[in-house]
């Protein structure tokens, strides 16, 4: 009786031996099938945030391509189609590079470029916000710096830090851009604004995809996040780094430490008091200096970026019918199309003192 007994015992420990290890392993998967159930929840949000996010950025500027026949002026009219189709294909492209860096098909395309060119195509990008907020840009660089990069997705990344500078920052305020030697190998690009500036535990995520900060002073815009995104892929995708300094109420700056890169050929540092020009010897009557000055004074406080209001101003001056002005105003226009503020600045002393 005594070895059926423990024969019966050995039995039922075995047996329970099973259903407890059954037991875990129905317990684990079950674990894992709520674990998959919650990324399966998390990727149809994902997926049902990405195209509420999408079709809101698509949403304003259809809007304004859609009536666009409420604006009178055919300036205007064009200077919107451009602005928004813009906008609307950079958001395209951003998507589409953040998908091929996903599946690791990311690769740009590198040539020695100009970074003040990459710098002034994309203010250039950027011209219609900057009218429409009346913000101007201030480039502190000594000098031109060759790199070794992708032109049009660096663009694309300077685009969209201007894009959001001018964004948060307040009317007719400035954003700085600076490009500095840090040493013999990187250069330190940075964007500053004068926005209300992103809390200490906001920045850890902003260039995650999808981030939506809340700024006191953005005017409840909201985005998909997909700009940061690409930017941060991008610049790695360089070997390079990207970051942000920030502060409420101090603004933001992003920066970006570029590696690999040379005094350009071209470059020339520029003083603005030691410009030569065709008009440097232009003396004029004082009837019509008295006339010019209070164009000139306009033109003085605008930044060389503002080229609407510049062209403005000059398309009045030669109402004055000044003939000894032709040469002078055709120079303040190439100075502004090529964002040359030294020549420009240069250009409007010239005749204050003359």
């Amino acid at each position: 009786i005594s070895n059926k007994r423990r024969k019966i015992n050995f039995t039922l420990r075995t047996q329970n031996e099973i259903i407890t290890k059954q037991k875990s392993e129905i317990q684990e998967s079950s674990l894992q099938i709520q674990k998959a159930l919650q990324e399966l929840q998390d990727l149809d949000q994902y997926k049902q945030t990405f195209t509420n996010m999408l079709v809101h950025d698509l949403k304003n500027p259809l809007n304004a391509l859609v009536n666009i026949d409420a604006f009178p002026s055919e300036k205007e009219r064009l200077a919107i189609t451009k602005h928004n189709s813009n906008q609307m294909l950079n958001l395209v492209l951003n998507m589409l590079d953040i998908s091929r860096a996903e599946n690791d098909t990311f690769k740009p395309e590198k040539s020695e470029i100009s970074l003040l060119h990459v710098i002034k195509n994309s203010i250039k990008n950027t011209e219609y916000l900057l009218n429409q907020k009346r913000i101007t840009i201030h480039i502190l660089s000594e000098t031109d710096y060759s790199i070794w990069g992708d032109e049009e997705v660096l663009v694309r990344v300077i685009i969209n830090l201007l894009t959001n500078a001018i964004k948060f920052s307040p009317a007719e305020e400035h954003i700085i851009i600076k490009i500095q030697k840090t040493d013999d190998k990187t250069i330190f690009l940075s964007i500053k604004d004068k926005g209300p500036g992103i809390p200490k535990e906001d920045q850890e995520d902003i260039f995650k995809l999808f981030t939506q900060l809340k700024h006191k002073d953005s005017g409840g815009i909201k985005s998909t996040g997909l700009g940061l995104a690409f930017c941060k892929l991008a610049i790695e995708a360089h070997s390079w780094e990207i970051g942000l300094q920030s502060s409420p109420g101090l603004g933001s700056e992003f920066w970006i430490k570029i590696s690999n890169y040379s005094i350009s050929k071209n470059s020339v540092s520029k003083p603005t008091s030691n410009y030569a020009s065709k008009s440097s010897s232009l003396k004029l009557k004082d009837e019509d200096l008295k006339k010019l000055l209070p164009y000139l004074i306009q033109l003085q406080k605008l930044q060389v970026y503002a080229i609407s209001d510049i062209k403005n101003i000059i398309a009045q001056i030669n109402q004055l019918n000044i003939p000894e002005l032709k040469t002078w105003t055709e120079e303040i226009i190439n100075s502004a199309s090529s964002y040359d503020e030294g020549n420009y600045v240069y250009l409007i002393n010239s005749l204050l003192i003359s």
